[in-house]
């Protein structure tokens, strides 16, 4: 989650209001905090560490799901039966 402590469009209040919320419901989740506002994300250098902080989510993401695949907990459930289906 990646907020900026300027932002006058959703007040930092709100955003630590949303961050309190996914800590009480124990989402897994990383809080992330620009030095910005919500108009200046979008300018150098805020626009760069927003990139990296998704890119690196994105990142992560897919090498665990990778991970998953490679231990053979990626595959649904039902292509082993399809599969065990097409050769009888």
């Amino acid at each position: 989650m990646v907020y900026a402590d300027y932002d006058l469009t959703f007040p930092r209040e709100y955003s630590l209001q949303v961050v309190e919320a996914f800590r009480k419901h124990r989402l897994n989740f990383e809080p992330r905090v620009l030095p910005c506002g919500h108009y200046t994300t979008g300018e150098t250098p805020y626009k760069y560490l927003d990139g990296w902080y998704l890119g690196w989510f994105v990142y992560r993401a897919y090498k665990a799901l990778r991970k998953e695949k490679a231990a053979g907990l990626g595959a649904p459930s039902f292509v082993s039966n399809e599969a065990e289906t097409v050769s009888r």
